[in-house]
């Protein structure tokens, strides 16, 4: 899951007071954006970043889910008419990605491990 923001300094408390989240590695997105990461322990839990100015909508979560394989989802959310907003693309690890957008409007992503 991730949150993306307006405000990510003024976010943060939430998640680390708020939920016991604690900062784990950042990934520089470019531009001088950060997309701060966040564990409980062993486990990632999610990360955070501020959204660019022509990232539509509103600040929010976003909801990923685990598939076997981010490749043969996409095609399937194609099919039953949903729409792939970004990706799929590798992320650092070598995992894949991609948001979509189901055929209501309700926005969720997709992760599979790497091979």
């Amino acid at each position: 899951m991730y949150w993306f923001t307006d405000t990510i300094i003024h976010s943060r408390p939430l998640l680390s007071t708020g939920f016991g989240w604690q900062k784990a590695d950042a990934m520089d997105m470019g531009e001088g954006n950060m997309y701060q990461m966040f564990h409980g322990g062993a486990h990632p839990l999610g990360g955070m970043f501020d959204r660019p100015d022509e990232m539509p909508g509103q600040p929010g979560w976003l909801l990923y889910i685990m598939v076997d394989d981010v490749n043969e989802s996409v095609e399937e959310v194609k099919k039953l008419g949903g729409q792939i907003l970004n990706g799929p693309m590798e992320v650092p690890g070598g995992d894949l990605i991609a948001q979509c957008v189901d055929p209501q409007g309700a926005a969720f992503a997709i992760h599979s491990t790497a091979s």
